[in-house]
């Protein structure tokens, strides 16, 4: 791939408007799509639940490049149900220019609504530069659940990214119940040091917020199923301010513990927030 394609940069955009139909279906009520991202319909596939969509975001274009930006926005209404996530890994591609790919994220959870944002593993390239930013905004009794994946690299570039900058923001009434922020620079301080990873390879966040849960006695639950998974996972949740929900955190020493450990926390919190056990996996 010659300097000239690797560096080539788009400025896309997802937006999607759920609703409710007559029955409580979730469905999409809008989408409006510019390369390189892009959806098909909303599908429903769990049989526990079939009102939830679900909405598979694609970018065809393999990656995230030096300069993209991206924006995805997602309005889901009153009494909407939707699992969101990638239909793959996303991969963060070396910039031969020195930009930055950025993506923005901008869900508004409606009254009495519930998202969950799950998507596949990030995997920063030599040389990759990405920033993120997502702002989830909760109207009354609404739940949200985002989790993060992060690789080491592909095989032979493990932590050879130049900077991976992550940061979700929560607000509910136009005032900020959480913020969690995560920044790793291998090239100024090595990410294998005992004062970031250690000896583990893969990290893994899931957040979770409602206003109808008692986030300590939520936390002691994750913990104790987390605590069972053995010594390949390092792993604690915690109480966000005033109770709200919970921050879970996972170290992990390859993907397959990485995703195990994420699969637990997210049934524990999926089995409070919504009464349901995890949905099908199709991909």
């Amino acid at each position: 791939m010659s300097p000239a394609v690797a560096s080539a940069q788009h400025d896309g955009l997802l937006t999607l408007r759920l609703a409710c139909d007559p029955r409580g279906r979730t469905y999409m009520a809008r989408r409006e799509q510019r390369f390189p991202l892009r959806t098909t319909i909303a599908m429903h596939e769990d049989e526990h639940d079939p009102e939830m969509a679900f909405v598979y975001v694609q970018n065809p274009s393999g990656g995230i490049f030096g300069g993209d930006r991206l924006r995805v926005e997602i309005d889901a209404g009153e009494e909407t149900r939707l699992h969101l996530t990638g239909q793959a890994a996303t991969k963060l591609c070396r910039s031969f220019d020195g930009g930055i790919g950025e993506q923005e994220l901008h869900i508004r959870v409606g009254r009495r609504a519930y998202v969950e944002h799950i998507p596949e593993a990030l995997i920063p390239h030599l040389g990759a530069r990405y920033r993120q930013q997502t702002t989830v905004e909760l109207g009354e009794g609404a739940r949200f659940v985002g989790s993060e994946l992060v690789g080491p690299g592909r095989v032979g570039e493990s932590f050879a990214y130049e900077e991976l900058f992550l940061r979700t923001s929560v607000l509910h009434g136009g005032h900020e119940l959480c913020v969690d922020a995560l920044r790793l620079e291998p090239g100024r301080q090595a990410a294998v040091s005992p004062a970031v990873l250690g000896a583990n390879t893969w990290l893994a966040s899931l957040l979770a917020v409602s206003d109808a849960v008692d986030g300590e006695a939520l936390a002691l639950r994750v913990d104790g199923v987390l605590a069972g998974l053995g010594t390949e996972v390092l792993a604690a949740a915690g109480a966000l301010p005033r109770g709200c929900g919970v921050l879970v955190r996972i170290l992990a020493r390859d993907a397959v513990a990485a995703w195990r450990a994420l699969r637990a926390a997210w049934a524990v919190v999926r089995r409070e927030l919504l009464g349901l056990g995890l949905p099908p996996v199709r991909k």
